[in-house]
């Protein structure tokens, strides 16, 4: 999966994040509550922040909002 051109590997509550060469950012440990949709509201904005740092964001603004 892809959010703001960062992609996303999950195994159970723990997120791979990765830049688009397949380099590895960081992983994001989400609390065990089977919360998935509010696991990607979090990942969206974690990911758009990492997307503008390493100059990946492919979105109309590249100011973070």
């Amino acid at each position: 999966m892809r959010l703001n051109n960062i992609g996303i590997a999950q195994r159970d509550n723990v997120y791979g994040l990765y830049l688009p060469q397949q380099i590895v950012i960081c992983y994001v440990s989400m609390p065990p509550d089977r919360q998935y949709m509010t696991d990607m509201k979090a990942l969206d904005i974690i990911t758009k922040a990492l997307a503008l740092r390493w100059d990946v964001y492919k979105g109309n603004n590249r100011k973070m909002q």
